[in-house]
């Protein structure tokens, strides 16, 4: 994990004893060659310049011109190109792996008899964080801090396995029982929620070494639980986190994905992640009515730029 030199106020988090820190986070973008050009711009612009190097990008193709603006952030995995529930899978399995590498590669400076989340000295530490995030999502990194910092104080995240997202649906989704024959320890009606990943899913990385170690027993990856379970990426974490694993999901309400209404959103510059739809049939952008730096339409059509100017409107791009 490498620090960042961006720096954000640290006055949200006073009160709390172990804040979630820039650095402690990583955000994992999953995209596709046929996306390069058209959406992975305006994130290159805006919220991935706050930590370019807590930032990665999971792909299906290498392309030379962004490979030499990304470097090592370009991860090009074995995944297919589609939207189909196989690579989908494929790739946020990808992103979970590269996680778990770079824990193992992160130099704690904790001694042999330091346990996770505590010094030896008895002081608590703050949890590694992975977010997963699509190419269409912005991420605000103070208010994302906020939320993960105040879940985690709230959950005792230095020593629980943390699970957050947004569902986009208003109840439980059951799942067939054809489906729940799949694993032993399922029950036969199995209800859960599970975080939409076009808002965003963060995992500290206690639920995620639990993840692990829950698919290693059957040699399995994320990509053969997709299939046995018949559901895409976002679902299927939360089958084997609600369901399997017992880790419930803990909505942020500040998360929010293309599936809700975007125009109703009036506090933009508080929320910790932001989508859009945009394209001849429908519209599902950010109102520019709530945003104090905007940018027309045909040169901000995501309303990315827009948000990111009225966050820092110095930038010498922005507005004046």
């Amino acid at each position: 994990f490498v620090l960042t030199t961006a720096v954000s106020s640290l006055a949200h988090y006073d009160n709390l004893l172990v804040p979630v820190g820039l650095h402690d986070i990583v955000v994992g973008v999953k995209t596709s060659r046929r996306y390069h050009d058209s959406r992975l711009p305006v994130l290159l612009k805006t919220w991935v310049t706050e930590a370019f190097f807590n930032t990665f990008f999971f792909t299906d193709a290498d392309d030379p011109a962004l490979r030499r603006q990304l470097g090592g952030q370009l991860v090009v995995t074995d995944c297919g190109g589609t939207h189909q529930r196989g690579d989908l899978c494929c790739k946020t399995w990808s992103v979970i792996q590269h996680f778990v590498k770079l824990l193992s590669s992160t130099k704690r400076g904790r001694s042999e008899s330091t346990t996770a989340g505590q010094t030896a000295g008895g002081t608590r530490l703050p949890q590694k964080w992975l977010c997963l995030a699509d190419d269409d999502t912005y991420v605000n990194f103070p208010a994302l801090r906020s939320v993960l910092s105040k879940i985690s104080e709230q959950h005792n995240g230095s020593h629980s396995p943390l699970y957050i997202g947004k569902p986009s649906v208003a109840s439980k989704i059951a799942l067939p029982p054809m489906y729940s024959a799949s694993y032993p320890e399922m029950p036969g009606a199995s209800r859960f929620w599970f975080g939409t990943g076009g808002a965003g899913v963060c995992l500290n990385e206690i639920a995620v070494r639990r993840l692990i170690a829950f698919l290693a027993e059957d040699t399995d990856t994320l990509v053969d639980a997709c299939s046995k379970l018949g559901t895409p990426d976002d679902m299927t974490l939360g089958v084997l986190f609600e369901v399997l694993l017992k880790i419930p999901l803990i909505t942020a309400s500040t998360f929010h994905s293309h599936l809700e209404s975007l125009r109703v959103i009036t506090t933009p510059l508080e929320e910790a992640t932001l989508s859009y739809v945009t394209g001849d049939r429908h519209v599902n952008i950010l109102s520019p009515a709530h945003l104090k730096s905007v940018f027309s339409s045909e040169a901000d059509p995501t309303r990315f730029l827009s948000v990111h100017c009225a966050r820092f409107p110095t930038l010498y791009w922005c507005p004046s």
